[in-house]
């Protein structure tokens, strides 16, 4: 992770990107009945927003990217007239996915002449990811004898507010809903939102510590006693639990999208006064993008397996990559408001310089005040707790850093309004998520390598 890379990016943002396209506006071309059936639709879509796994293989036979692919599915099921429920969801098969997405599952070929077998097409895994997925969250709504997802969302916010009341932590006419509850809701209830992730290898070094504490105490003399003693004492206790990576990529999305969508129509489940808990939302895209700048950069072994297109498998390493996303966003949200308030304040001695001979003290500018410290995410917080565990990766020679910023020195940046440094000065994760997600549709970052995990059903 390169600090100087950051410090840089941030200041070319803050010059050069305009803050009403950090978040562009979005809308499903379509028309709902009533709120309820909308967030339904809105819901699911934030469910199987996977596919990223298969983006080659997607280009090659419908000749479009996994975003683009899970919108066509949801324009499907609602043309078609099928309501997200728990009915629907426990029914959908493979036969429902390639009508509504319209990418071949299976495909045929000629065992000899004249005869011909279907077997499973490269997008079959991808099939039964999303029939897995919406069965899984069919299945969790009936458990729990809710129709639907908007009921389900609908009593989850009561509930936490009832919880918060009886606490005697804020009255009835104070409560609002929580970020940071939501995610937690979704990671215990949708497996597809469970994005949280145990450390293999940890797992090993935990046994091979147990394992070398067994063998040192066994071989110990009688003259050892002490150390002999030790070792056993370490040989029985249990080894430690591997820490567990909360990335809660979609969970996170899903807080972020509804409430930008519905925290004015239904205030009492979306209007979340901690969106800025919410981390970045890690998946293969913003890796591949803060690569490109050289705020992440990989091993060489491991970029070389990127760039030659190779299948990341889950596990360890994949986890690593997004992780050390999240943990950039981090910092480079920091970066960003902790610049843009020294522009505000530099901004405002400026206009108060020529009145200063009088002893007038200059005014504090709007928006100077925001925080610059790292927010508490969500993902700790929906855990009750539990941090986001992501070590950063050593820096390697595999791409030089820009240029860095003196310690200390204020950025040289281009005039910029007080309103966009205002804006820029609260910067929230989320909005930072969304933007570099569309950055990284650019036609020169689009060509880039990104990681690809087919077997995953979390991005």
């Amino acid at each position: 992770m390169n600090d100087d890379a950051i410090a840089a990016f941030a200041e070319s943002t803050i010059r050069e990107v305009l803050p009403e396209s950090l978040v562009p506006p979005f809308e499903l071309p379509l028309k709902f009945k009533s709120v309820d059936e909308e967030l339904n639709v809105w819901f699911l879509l934030q469910l199987i927003n996977i596919g990223s796994g298969f983006r080659d293989a997607l280009h090659a036979m419908v000749d479009a990217g996994a975003w683009d692919t899970m919108l066509r599915g949801i324009l499907g099921i609602h043309i078609t007239g099928r309501r997200v429920n728990a009915d629907f969801l426990s029914s959908v098969d493979a036969n429902i996915i390639q009508q509504c997405f319209g990418f071949p599952i299976d495909r045929e070929v000629e065992v000899m002449p004249a005869v011909h077998q279907t077997v499973a097409g490269p997008l079959r895994p991808l099939a039964d990811h999303l029939v897995r997925l919406m069965n899984e969250a069919g299945q969790a709504l009936r458990n729990r004898a809710f129709e639907d997802f908007a009921s389900f969302l609908r009593a989850g916010a009561r509930a936490e507010k009832a919880m918060a009341v009886r606490a005697g932590s804020v009255s009835e006419a104070e409560w609002r809903p929580s970020a940071a509850a939501f995610v937690q809701r979704l990671a215990s209830t949708f497996p597809g939102f469970k994005d949280i992730h145990s450390l293999k290898r940890s797992k090993k070094a935990a046994a091979a510590a147990a394992a070398g504490a067994a063998g040192s105490a066994s071989s110990a003399g009688s003259g050892a006693a002490e150390t002999s003693a030790a070792g056993a004492g370490a040989a029985s206790a249990p080894p430690a639990s591997p820490p567990e990576v909360y990335i809660l990529k979609k969970a996170q999305l899903c807080a972020a999208y509804l409430h930008r969508r519905f925290a004015a129509r239904l205030p009492e489940v979306f209007a979340f006064p901690d969106v800025p808990r919410l981390t970045v939302m890690s998946d293969n895209v913003l890796p591949a993008v803060l690569r490109a700048v050289g705020v992440l950069v990989y091993a060489p072994a491991l970029a070389a397996h990127i760039d030659a297109g190779k299948p990341l498998p889950a596990g360890d390493q994949e986890v690593d990559i997004r992780a050390a996303a999240v943990v950039a966003g981090e910092r480079l949200a920091i970066a960003i408001r902790t610049q843009a308030a020294r522009l505000l304040a530099s901004a405002a001695a400026d206009t108060a310089a020529p009145s200063s001979a009088g002893g007038a003290a200059a005014p504090e500018p709007a928006g100077s005040g925001a925080s610059t410290e790292a927010p508490t995410t969500a993902a700790s917080a929906g855990a009750e707790g539990a941090g986001v565990a992501a070590a950063a990766p050593a820096a390697s020679p595999e791409a030089p850093p820009p240029a860095a910023t003196a310690a200390g020195a204020a950025p040289s940046v281009a005039p910029v309004s007080l309103a966009s440094l205002q804006r820029f000065a609260a910067l929230t994760e989320a909005d930072l998520d969304e933007w570099l997600w569309y950055k990284g549709k650019e036609p020169a970052l689009r060509k880039l390598r990104r990681h690809a995990t087919p077997d995953t059903y979390f991005y």
